[in-house]
């Protein structure tokens, strides 16, 4: 009988069961695979974000003593002063360094780059560097501003936005008039102002010591009351004092006149013992160095002006300082000591990175970023913009600019490898700058941005009122500060408060410390409205603080000797813009990644 040979093999339906579980284990992987890229790639961006940060702060660990007083958020204010209209800059204390949202238009500035929301949004809220320091070096040396380009803005004609001036003067406080209502003769040295608050049924009046051979400029910082009746620091106000001529015979040859007194414009009135006066660096353009004028400097690198704004100019800012001032002794409150740069500027642009490489030694003269797709002229940006270069204005503003630091002349690579971000230098280049140092400014896509924030460089008590910058108030067992103090980190040098006595409730322990570390909060006291320092948090049986040390009725402050020590470098990138087309416009909202690498770092000679 023949048998039929038979065939094993699967059923559509068992065919159509095993597609089904495919498909699901496929759909499964795929839902999982983006997320293994999406945290593969912010790991990344992470890591690129603390060698970015540490770079930067080990190049402050390596240098403290050029570490800034502060940085800070401000608003221009002109000012009428004997000598023309004039700006000076008010601090802005309410600017939280958590705020990284859109900018605000300043109102009074439509004309000026203030008028771009761009220059006080996220990160470029807070952009006043206060008092980097530079030593004077005995020979000219270029120096570049450590968080340059900055904004080169003559507000008023006069006013640059870059504030170059020596150590702080000796006050003398002396009247107007004296006890017959006679004119006084200001007591004045080159190291010593005189200076009456307006006791004198005057306008405030301030005196220096005159110059027969040139002009000479001071900058003013202080405290005011102002018209809302709250405290606010005015930085960098600018006080001018003209040539005068040499008193004429019986009097010998280049006799110095004596000095006059001058009224002293302010915002509010000026609270007294607040300010700080140091003599200012004039900008001697091309002109040689005054042997005799140890307050001079040249700002040697071009500026970058915007066709479309005349108010908006950029400078990388690389100094010349003149070297009659090495070793020149100034005599100053913190005693005597040798002549120093102090040098105040507004940031440019946080996004506009910089970064310090050596030239090889040897071929291929090629140098690898720390970032790789780097912004190039005509490039879309995440908000739907094309980009225009560093400085805004195309067939003016460069997206790469290179200099060599040893020399300070600008270096022209031969070719940049924007994707992968490594610039190329000709042989020629390269061996004439072999081993120098060369500081390299573009942007990156994602706009990143390095940021320095930093504590004030010492706080004083307000005595009771809202604090001004650098200042801070009192309340049981809490210590207040600015809104723009949120997070950093303050060290108290000297600590009084009370704490309980079991055997006689009546009469507490009086206790106190010396230099310990505290965090500002990171939120404000909902009933004072600041963010705070609660002693609780290193004494948690305390009472409060000690308005009677030692119980002899003795009232000294309870806090003292307060210096602002935290050091935070700030990465912030974005993964894109979310655009909305409205009636006014355009509105893009972004969400920044932020990345803090905060320390403890002051200066080892304040």
């Amino acid at each position: 009988m023949l048998k039929l040979k038979t065939q094993s093999g699967f059923t559509l339906i068992e065919l159509m069961i095993v597609m089904v579980i495919l498909l699901v284990g496929i759909m499964t992987a795929i839902r999982i695979f983006p997320i293994g890229l999406s945290v593969n790639k912010s790991a990344e961006k992470t890591t690129l974000s603390s060698a970015l940060a540490n770079e930067v702060q080990d190049g402050y660990l390596s240098d403290p003593d050029s570490i800034m007083d502060n940085v800070v958020a401000v608003t221009p204010v002109p000012l009428q002063e004997a000598s023309g209209m004039v700006t000076e800059f008010e601090e802005n204390t309410n600017v939280s360094p958590y705020d990284l949202g859109p900018g605000v238009i300043y109102p009074g500035f439509a004309n000026t780059y203030l008028s771009d929301p761009y220059f006080a949004a996220d990160v470029n809220k807070i952009h006043r560097v206060i008092g980097e320091r530079v030593p004077i070096p005995p020979t000219p040396t270029d120096y570049f501003l450590k968080c340059g380009p900055f904004v080169d803005t003559k507000w008023d004609g006069m006013t640059r936005s870059l504030f170059i001036y020596g150590n702080p003067m000796y006050r003398n406080h002396q009247l107007v008039y004296d006890s017959n209502g006679n004119v006084t003769v200001p007591n004045v040295n080159g190291r010593m102002y005189a200076i009456d608050y307006g006791e004198s049924n005057t306008p405030p009046s301030i005196a220096f010591y005159p110059s027969i051979k040139y002009n000479q400029f001071f900058l003013i910082t202080y405290v005011t009351i102002g018209a809302d009746g709250l405290r606010h620091r005015i930085v960098d106000q600018i006080v001018y004092v003209p040539v005068v001529p040499a008193l004429p015979p019986p009097s010998p040859p280049n006799t110095i006149p004596p000095a006059v007194w001058q009224p002293l414009a302010t915002v509010g009135a000026i609270v007294p013992y607040s300010e700080t006066v140091s003599r200012m660096y004039v900008d001697h353009g091309n002109l040689s160095f005054d042997s005799d004028n140890p307050y001079e400097y040249e700002l040697v690198s071009p500026s970058y002006q915007s066709s479309s704004d005349p108010m908006l100019a950029a400078n990388v800012g690389e100094i010349l300082l003149n070297p009659a001032g090495y070793h020149y002794g100034e005599g100053s409150p913190n005693g005597s000591q040798y002549l120093e740069a102090h040098i105040d500027y507004d940031v440019f642009d946080w996004h506009i990175l910089h970064e310090d490489r050596f030239m090889p030694s040897s071929e291929p003269y090629t140098i690898t970023l720390g970032l790789t797709n780097i912004k190039k002229i005509g490039d879309m940006q995440s908000d739907q913009t094309k980009y225009n270069g560093l400085f805004f204005d195309v067939g003016t503003s460069p997206d790469i600019l290179v200099y060599d630091m040893n020399t300070g002349s600008q270096v022209i690579p031969q070719s940049v490898d924007y994707l992968n971000g490594t610039i190329s230098f000709t042989p020629v280049e390269g061996v004439a700058d072999a081993t120098h140092t060369l500081r390299i400014y573009y942007q990156a896509h994602g706009s990143w941005a390095i940021q320095i924030l930093k504590a004030s460089n010492v706080y004083s008590g307000s005595g009771g009122v809202p604090p001004a910058m650098g200042e801070f108030f009192v309340r049981g067992n809490r210590i207040y500060f600015p809104i723009c103090d949120m997070g950093k980190t303050v060290r108290i040098g000297k600590l009084y408060y009370l704490e309980p006595n079991p055997g006689n409730l009546a009469n507490p322990y009086h206790r106190n410390s010396t230099n310990e570390a505290y965090q500002i909060s990171s939120i404000v006291d909902p009933v004072v409205g600041f963010p705070y320092v609660d002693i609780t948090t290193v004494h948690p049986d305390t009472l409060g603080l000690d308005m009677n040390v030692n119980g002899t009725g003795y009232s000294p402050f309870p806090v003292q000797n307060v210096q602002g020590v935290s050091f935070d470098v700030r990465v912030i990138h974005n993964n894109g813009s979310m655009v909305n087309q409205t009636a006014a416009g355009n509105i893009t909202s972004v969400r920044w990644n932020k990345y803090d690498l905060d320390t403890i770092l002051s200066r080892t000679n304040p």
